[in-house]
């Protein structure tokens, strides 16, 4: 799935480029609503931003994401990796294992549509 950051928005100042292409690495509906986990080159880390920051260019699901629904019914669609109980702590604290699983995946969904064949 990639998307464009619209131009104007206030969450992605100081993280993202308005108008570049980035890949959604994850999709996260919950009570603070639809949120797309992207990758920010600025910041060297992933971060939540609202979905309604963005333009979606390409709405396909990537085949690394699946399914989870909370106990709330939230859903999330996500690497199955990046279940794994303690990934996120372990990434946050540069455990090497943890880092290489997550640019690993992120690769793997980056690669499944070229950004520049979908972002002119």
């Amino acid at each position: 799935m990639k998307v464009v950051a619209k131009v104007g928005s206030k969450q992605i100042e100081g993280w993202l480029e308005p108008t570049e292409c980035y890949s959604v690495l994850l999709i996260n509906n919950c009570s603070k609503g639809t949120r797309f986990l992207i990758w920010s080159k600025k910041q060297l880390t992933a971060a939540y931003y609202p979905a309604s920051d963005f333009e979606i260019i390409d709405a396909t699901l990537s085949s690394q994401w699946v399914a989870q629904i909370d106990l709330n019914g939230y859903v999330e669609l996500t690497p199955k990796e990046w279940l794994d109980e303690g990934f996120w702590e372990r990434f946050n604290d540069s455990d090497p294992d943890a880092e290489q699983i997550f640019f690993k995946i992120m690769a793997l969904i980056d690669a499944e549509a070229k950004q520049e064949t979908l972002c002119l």
